[in-house]
């Protein structure tokens, strides 16, 4: 019984966290608004475009990882990154994760257009935050930075190095699964949900078989070096004659030509990735993880999980985000007035 009211305990203070991620969320979308609106000519654009950034971070990352510090707890950050004895090993499944990502991130998009043509809405998946595509190569510098960096450590060591680490003792497939779910919503958008939830739960696997959340983090940086260099180049002016053709200078094709053997390498990687992918799906039985606690079945554990009231409350602004940051918005044109 002692043992059941710790795991609802847990499970209550995940939610806490995720609702103090989504509110900061919230926040850090109305302050990158205001910014743009208020401060973008007096500071410029690409100055503006960083700040937000940075605000973005703090709120995304630095904030819900203080307070999941305070309420869960973390175990010793020389136990969590130590090096396992088979890194390369761990990292080898890279092409596969990668593979199964993309597989999902298409499938994903394609559900989303139809779903767009058929019931005929316009498609609003990300909330107002300002920003866009980088104004700048600064700019586009900043945004990988962030992305292959600041994202992959920190979503690393909430998911998998708290979140995961939590709910182990209560049954490590649950674990995995619950630590890839709340990485998914963590994206806050439909489009990037599935993938970033298998991802989830290859990391998760990754990181119980290691006893270390290391090779997770190399690879999580991995995959989103990929679209930090699509980032990177889009932010140069050598990507406009990818829209526009006509004759290109001299001094952009080299940017080009690199572009287009990184798409080439990309599209290898793709292709192998997936093989790689369904060859270990076919095995999928040898990847099965022991149910550690059996007091209770994994339904139970699902239905006790998803019924906390922190959780309700996380699902519910995860689905407001989902729809549009919808709250985030009427939040801002109440502020400015623009209702009345």
């Amino acid at each position: 019984m002692e043992k059941i009211e710790n795991f609802k305990s847990v499970c209550f203070k995940i939610g806490l966290v995720m609702t103090v991620f989504y509110v900061f969320r919230v926040l850090s979308g109305l302050v990158s608004a205001f910014l743009y609106d208020d401060f973008s000519d007096k500071w410029g654009e690409e100055a503006c475009y960083i700040i937000v950034l940075f605000v973005k971070i703090v709120a995304a990352y630095i904030i819900p990882i203080a307070a999941a510090w305070a309420l869960i707890g973390v175990k010793p950050l020389r136990e969590l990154y130590k090096k396992p004895p088979r890194l390369a090993k761990a990292l080898g499944n890279f092409p596969a994760m990668y593979g199964l990502g993309q597989m999902a991130n298409i499938l994903t998009i394609l559900a989303v257009w139809l779903i767009t043509k058929i019931v005929n809405i316009e498609k609003s998946f990300a909330p107002i935050s300002g920003g866009g595509m980088p104004k700048s190569l600064v700019c586009g510098m900043a945004t990988a930075f962030a992305a292959v960096f600041c994202a992959a450590l920190f979503e690393e060591f909430i998911a998998r190095g708290i979140f995961l680490e939590a709910l182990k003792p209560y049954g490590t497939g649950f674990a995995v699964m619950m630590s890839a779910f709340l990485f998914g919503i963590m994206h806050g958008n439909f489009e990037q949900f599935f993938y970033a939830f298998i991802m989830g739960i290859v990391l998760g696997y990754i990181a119980v078989q290691t006893g270390s959340i290391l090779a997770g983090t190399i690879m999580h940086a991995m995959f989103n070096s990929v679209a930090a260099f699509v980032i990177l180049f889009m932010s140069t002016k050598s990507s406009e004659y990818l829209n526009h053709g006509g004759e290109i200078p001299e001094e952009n094709m080299p940017v080009l030509a690199i572009y287009g053997m990184f798409t080439i390498v990309l599209a290898g990687l793709l292709i192998c990735g997936i093989a790689l992918a369904f060859k270990k799906l076919s095995r999928l039985r040898i990847y099965k993880m022991p149910n550690a606690w059996t007091d209770i079945t994994g339904k139970r554990k699902t239905v006790v999980f998803f019924t906390r009231f922190s959780v309700i409350i996380t699902l519910a602004l995860a689905a407001d985000a989902f729809a549009g940051g919808v709250t985030t918005n009427i939040i801002f044109e109440i502020i400015r007035g623009s209702r009345f």
